[in-house]
């Protein structure tokens, strides 16, 4: 299974320009691919893209497989955002176990897989505090956790570093790449460091996509 974007052109109404233009990209599974570029350069449009959050105004983007119907791509991706969207007053087991019911587990099968996604991130000990006390840091684990909980063979993360210091996002950072084996992660980013950690890396260069 493989994420497939090609020739994708997105310009949105009334704007006086594309966001994206022919951008061409594949997503390989148990790969970590980084997006690269400037705010504004349509890194974001395209991550929304690949999650099926946004049609493109001309080309396709598709889940491709070998055989059998292929799935939309919003049932198979999961996304790490940066700007962390949890219920506040809700335990982090809670907030992790809501991915889990997706799936269709039911409430203890949930909670109990919840319990293994948090300890897989480090965050064992803080299961059952609420995600309002929790760290930055700690929260985004806890959306990491989540995604990983939702089981889905893709992970979509815009910019997870973003609002962290340079420590908190190492942590971060090891939590994504160590706990995603097995998927395919596409990671937005304007950090080189963050970048250096993919096995490839592109750049959204005026809307298309090129080789870094």
């Amino acid at each position: 299974m493989r994420l497939v974007v090609d020739e994708v052109t997105v310009r949105y109404p009334r704007a006086d320009r594309h966001i994206l233009a022919d951008a061409s990209l594949t997503v390989e599974p148990d790969r970590t691919l980084a997006v690269l570029g400037p705010s504004g350069s349509g890194k974001s449009t395209l991550l929304s893209v690949l999650g099926g959050l946004v049609t493109p105004t001309r080309g396709t983007a598709r889940v491709a497989v070998a055989e059998g119907l292929a799935p939309a791509l919003r049932d198979v991706t999961a996304w790490v955002l940066q700007t962390v969207n949890v219920l506040p007053e809700r335990s982090a087991l809670d907030n992790v176990a809501v991915a889990a019911r997706t799936r269709g587990l039911g409430r203890e099968e949930s909670r109990a897989v919840a319990a293994d996604r948090l300890a897989d991130v480090g965050l064992a000990r803080r299961a059952g505090d609420a995600a309002r006390v929790l760290s930055g840091g700690e929260l985004q684990r806890v959306v990491i956790a989540r995604a990983l909980a939702s089981a889905r063979p893709f992970l979509l993360a815009d910019e997870p570093t973003g609002q962290l210091d340079r420590a908190t996002s190492e942590a971060v950072l090891d939590a994504l790449f160590t706990t995603s084996v097995g998927a395919g992660v596409v990671v937005v980013t304007h950090d080189l460091a963050v970048a250096a950690r993919c096995d490839s890396i592109v750049r959204i260069d005026d809307g298309r996509v090129v080789t870094a």
